[in-house]
């Protein structure tokens, strides 16, 4: 009674391992997308890029600047008319304080700033990207892995199918009832199925390699994912997607906001540059004064720049192609998108209707096979037959499998192909691809929230460790 019980309990434990070291496609994702380093160096951007946006809403908060010095001063006077100065060197000191804010640059820091939070929305696009692609690298290499090792099962069947084989032709042979031409066409046969393997074997090498790359672990006891339900119902309906959540697409939109507004800002070196600026001073024997003294000043101050050698207006005729370089690039981009989307929708009705095809020729090659065996044996068939209808439901079933896996990529990179993987799966993608300040100028706002204090410890943006 105690040793069932133990080996119950040992039985039992076995394949609570055995669950436990089993993979989903939906785990490997979730792994991918939260250790992979390439998502990781996305969302660092992200995070620095924010800080560029917060450099540039400096220009528009008072700038304060202290100054102190010390030292032997001597003035000389070299103006026969005016006194004579200092002759002997005195020890002179004197500290500052200087307050000076912007007032008017011909906005060139305003659509700085909103240049700098375009960027920030295109990095957070880009993080999306990264996961999304790093997510459909992780499903090509889990499903393609499946499906050769499936393949290369049915490829060690079909060579034990003709070892078997040949064991029966050579014992007819050597009893007589068969020719030599039998056996070694049988041989023939073992050993183009053992070629055949061999290659299969050799075409599994590259999805391993890219499941390493993409999740970064051994790719154990993976389980077969189900084909997506959540697939959008027509091309019409895949390109509306594409145009509201592709990453690419709306990375490259930010992109191109953010060289129109360094265009705008480009502009504000035709216009004068306004600030307020208030110093006060106190000192020793210094700036020509004998004993202590105080000084106290607030000046508006003007400079305007009126010629630059051409300089200005060259930028912004570079910055006026930037913009047309750049709209262009998206139009490439959404045209891509497209060809993506109207190749996938394709290829996904295709494997399907060769899995139906496959599956039905399968069983008729099953049924053959069964026949010719019989046949065979009753001399009605010859040898030849029965191994063409082997090579028949080998074929078959090679077939089969390599379509039912296409087949469940093909769904999953119809999904990609609109920006909507991670959601299909349900997964989330990393912080940083999220920008809270997204479409604020679409809305009216005049500038950017400002952040007086940076958000977050320098250590937060330091990883402890990674793969």
């Amino acid at each position: 009674m105690h040793k069932q019980f133990w080996l119950a309990l040992i039985a039992l434990m076995g394949m609570t391992a055995a669950a436990t070291a089993q993979m989903t496609l939906d785990q490997a994702i979730r792994r991918a997308v939260s250790t992979n380093p390439a998502v990781g160096e996305a969302a660092a951007n992200r995070r620095a890029t924010a800080q560029e946006l917060r450099q540039s809403q400096g220009a528009l908060l008072p700038q304060i600047r202290v100054q102190a010095d010390v030292g032997p001063e001597r003035t000389r006077s070299l103006d026969i008319n005016l006194p004579t100065g200092r002759q002997e060197f005195v020890a002179g000191r004197q500290a500052n304080v200087v307050v000076r804010q912007l007032l008017f640059d011909g906005f060139a820091s305003s659509h700085e700033i909103w240049r700098q939070a375009a960027r920030v929305d295109a990095s957070s696009w880009r993080v999306q990207e990264r996961s999304e692609l790093v997510a459909l690298d992780t499903v090509q290499s889990f499903t393609d892995i499946l499906r050769l090792r499936e393949m290369i099962a049915h490829a060690d069947a079909n060579i034990a199918v003709h070892r078997k084989l040949l064991s029966d032709v050579t014992a007819r042979f050597e009893g007589g009832r068969a020719g030599r031409g039998d056996k070694d066409q049988v041989e023939e046969r073992v050993f183009a199925a053992e070629a055949a393997r061999a290659e299969l074997e050799q075409r599994l090498a590259e999805p391993l390699a890219l499941f390493r790359r993409a999740v970064g672990t051994e790719p154990k006891a993976l389980l077969w994912p189900s084909r997506l339900k959540s697939v959008p119902a027509s091309r019409a309906e895949a390109l509306n997607l594409a145009v509201a959540r592709n990453p690419t697409l709306r990375a490259a939109d930010a992109d191109l906001e953010a060289v129109r507004s360094q265009r705008l800002a480009a502009r504000g070196s035709d216009l004068p540059t306004v600030a307020l600026e208030a110093r006060a001073e106190h000192g020793r024997n210094s700036r020509d004064t004998t004993g202590r003294y105080d000084a106290l000043s607030a000046k508006l101050t003007a400079s305007w720049l009126l010629y630059s050698g051409g300089s200005d207006t060259a930028r912004q005729y570079e910055l006026a192609e930037r913009v047309t370089e750049q709209s262009l690039r998206l139009d490439v981009l959404r045209r891509q998108a497209a060809e993506s989307i109207e190749r996938a929708w394709s290829t996904r009705l295709t494997f399907g209707d060769r899995v139906r095809a496959l599956t039905k020729q399968v069983e008729a090659a099953r049924r053959v096979v069964t026949a010719y065996r019989s046949e065979y044996e009753l001399g009605l068939r010859t040898l030849l037959d029965l191994l063409n209808a082997e090579q028949s439901l080998y074929n078959a079933r090679i077939g089969l499998t390599n379509a039912k896996g296409l087949a469940v990529f093909s769904d999953y990179q119809f999904v990609a192909a609109t920006g909507s993987l991670l959601a299909a799966v349900k997964i989330a993608a990393p912080a940083e691809a999220a920008n809270p300040q997204r479409g604020q100028r679409e809305r009216g706002a005049l500038l950017p929230p400002i952040e007086l204090v940076p958000a977050g410890p320098l250590a937060a943006a330091v990883p402890a460790g990674g793969n």
